[in-house]
């Protein structure tokens, strides 16, 4: 977790590694890979909600073992 005060605006990072394959949908969202899909897969749309409604900048990537989490606010 990397979190920075820069200019005036808060950065933060959060990396996870992984190990196996990243779910998404035909649009691109992530998607949970947990068996109990019904009280899992909100986070990711929770943190979304909370950037947006402080109009902030929210970027989701993944890499070959990494899942990264960038928001700017």
């Amino acid at each position: 977790i990397i979190i920075q005060y820069i200019k005036e605006k808060i950065y933060i990072e959060v990396k996870n590694r992984f190990i196996g394959k990243i779910d998404k949908d035909n649009k691109g969202k992530y998607l949970t890979t947990k068996k109990d899909k019904w009280n899992h897969g909100i986070g990711l749309e929770s943190v979304s909600h909370c950037v947006e409604n402080n109009k902030g900048i929210l970027n989701i990537s993944d890499n070959d073992c990494f899942f990264i989490v960038t928001i700017t606010i």
